[in-house]
């Protein structure tokens, strides 16, 4: 899990994308995160970052690996209440 930089939904399927390759898998986003653990926060109704491969973020996105991600709006307590208590 620890290869895992991000998850991007796109309708019925998740795309888990790591250092090396995407894999592709039909499952819910709520289910996906209920299964990775307490290194993955959602960011954006179809986003879930691993939180050791931030390099860099604001109120607004999430830069992993040179790429931004957007942080929802109803999401974003939950990213400063992670960025608070870190």
């Amino acid at each position: 899990m620890e290869d895992i930089l991000y998850l991007q939904k796109d309708g019925n399927y998740i795309s888990y994308i790591t250092k090396d390759k995407n894999i592709l898998a039909r499952q819910s986003i709520k289910n996906a995160l209920d299964e990775l653990g307490n290194k993955f926060i959602q960011i954006h109704k179809s986003t879930i970052i691993n939180v050791d491969h931030i390099s860099a973020f604001d109120s607004h996105s999430v830069i992993i690996k040179d790429i931004k991600l957007s942080v929802g709006q109803s999401y974003k307590v939950v990213f400063q209440n992670y960025v608070k208590s870190t």
